[in-house]
């Protein structure tokens, strides 16, 4: 079996030779937000954007994830449950994630986990997804968080659509500024 803990590297050497360091948050934790990374999301360790901690935030295609990481063994995975389908429904968070990396998760909390739209991965879970390579990973994740290529498209066509609203006014305004600035060049000469 493979330890996740201690999959990845914290100082990572990118593309362009620079280092990439993880600073906050455990190592499980920068685990989690290494899977994100590697399948395209836009991560925050220990964020309080809404007004409580994530221990991982994970943002792609104009959805939000947040993830909740316990790395211990006997924790309350049902109250956990509760707790982040609460706070995601609260705050607007697309989907909520539960990270349990110290033990296996009953076939009864998946379940109830399932009713209410929160993702719960378990060291089985969370060991598989590590070992995808990163277009599989990318895949993976979009179907099990739903971020299908519909929604790629509404996310799209939203910034085109507010591109173009803002070309829109941006020529209405010019065109205001002109024409006003031409009846107004006239008056002051004389010409009305």
């Amino acid at each position: 079996m493979v330890n996740f803990n201690f999959m990845f590297t914290f100082d990572e050497t990118l593309e362009d030779g620079e280092m990439k360091h993880y600073r906050e948050g455990s190592s499980f934790e920068q685990s989690i937000a290494r899977l994100f990374e590697r399948a395209g999301f836009k991560v925050k360790l220990n964020s309080r954007d809404y007004g409580f901690e994530i221990d991982v935030l994970a943002e792609k295609l104009g959805k939000t994830i947040c993830v909740e990481c316990k790395d211990r063994r006997y924790t309350n995975v049902g109250a956990l449950i509760y707790e982040w389908d609460s706070k995601g429904n609260r705050s607007g968070i697309n989907k909520a994630v539960l990270a349990i990396g110290g033990e296996e998760v009953s076939d009864e909390n998946i379940y109830y986990a399932k009713r209410l739209g929160v993702a719960v991965w378990d060291r089985k879970e969370i060991n598989r997804l590590s070992l995808l390579d990163n277009k599989q990973l990318s895949n993976e994740l979009n179907y099990i968080l739903k971020l299908s290529f519909g929604s790629y498209v509404k996310h799209i066509f939203s910034h085109i659509l507010n591109s173009i609203f803002k070309v829109i006014l941006f020529l209405l305004f010019a065109f205001a500024l002109l024409y006003y600035g031409f009846y107004l060049f006239k008056y002051f000469r004389g010409g009305i």
